[in-house]
């Protein structure tokens, strides 16, 4: 440490790992000075890390948001998150032929194994073309749960110009009736008895002496969403696009993990020519439609017409197929 020099060493003599020594530890000196509140401490871990913390955080009684001030600058999880993409992950472009190999193959499947016309399509995965003779390629690595409230097609549709003037039109006019209705009508001059006449909430004659009833419509409650859409969980897909355009709309084929390529061909041989409804059934193979492609960010859910090969769609865009 002393040097500041990474050196092998025998770690018999309670050296601790260089993550220990380099990451962990600093956190953890964080996370004590900000517990103990240590100001001290703290003052100077923000002064060494060149941050600028608002008085209001630096205040509070509760340390969790210290923390969350104090790491949201000096480790931004957006960031850090982004530039590993950016420096880590590959380009589709710079694949090797044995990753494409264990993409295409699962569990214990040797490459060797496949028909030829399976084998045929690892030069698209090299390729990575966006032509329209290109074969369509989608590997979907993890699929999850999202509330079906999220999805865009759900939310609800921003008001035009027109509608919010419309819309506050309607407001003025409901509350003058509320105010006409609050005032009432003018009181009415006394019979010839000498008694005052009742208006009737009705529209019926005045009668004097009679008390009046009147009677009050409840208004219908909301009622609550009970589509079936909008009240449970549905799945979308994280996937990346090796070869071909996702578009929407397009047909394709769901292939699960115990999809066999011998038996599709001992089923649909060479030459077999049908609308993709009609073709005969596969153990583990479904034909789908792309209904909605979309655009993570953040935590939010955007529409795309189409996603173009290389795209990491766990980041940029999520297939939904049914």
């Amino acid at each position: 440490m002393k040097a500041k020099k990474i050196m092998k060493v025998d770690q018999a003599k309670g050296k601790k790992p260089l993550f220990v020594q380099l990451i962990l530890e600093n956190i953890w000196s964080l996370y004590d000075a900000v517990l103990k509140k240590d100001k001290e401490k703290i003052d100077k871990i923000v002064t060494s890390l060149g941050l600028k913390i608002g008085a209001r955080e630096a205040r509070h009684s509760d340390p969790k948001v210290q923390v969350s001030a104090i790491c949201s600058q000096w480790l931004p999880v957006s960031q850090a998150v982004l530039a590993m993409v950016c420096q880590r992950l590959p380009s589709p472009l710079d694949i090797t032929p044995e990753r494409v190999e264990k993409l295409m193959c699962s569990g214990s499947q040797a490459f060797d194994s496949l028909p030829p016309e399976t084998q045929a399509l690892k030069a698209a995965f090299m390729k990575c073309g966006s032509d329209e003779t290109a074969p369509v390629i989608i590997f979907v690595s993890k699929m999850f749960a999202v509330d079906a409230k999220a999805l865009p097609q759900n939310r609800p549709r921003p008001l035009t110009q027109e509608e919010i003037v419309q819309r506050r039109e309607q407001a003025r006019q409901r509350h003058a009736e509320r105010l006409a209705a609050a005032q009432g009508p003018a009181p009415a001059g006394p019979t010839a008895d000498g008694s005052t006449p009742e208006t009737s909430p009705e529209g019926e004659e005045p009668k004097g002496g009679e008390p009046q009833v009147g009677s009050v419509t409840p208004r219908p409650a909301p009622q609550e969403e009970s589509s079936q859409e909008t009240n449970q969980e549905t799945f979308v897909a994280f996937a990346r696009v090796f070869s071909g355009v996702a578009r929407r709309g397009k047909k394709i084929f769901v292939l699960g993990p115990k999809y066999s390529p011998v038996e599709f061909l001992q089923r649909v041989p060479s030459g077999f020519s049908a609308p993709l409804d009609e073709l005969p059934a596969v153990p583990h193979m479904a034909c789908c439609t792309l209904e909605h492609l979309y655009l993570l960010m953040g935590r939010e859910l955007q529409d795309l017409e189409e996603v173009p090969p290389g795209n990491v769609l766990d980041r940029v865009g999520v297939i939904r197929c049914r």
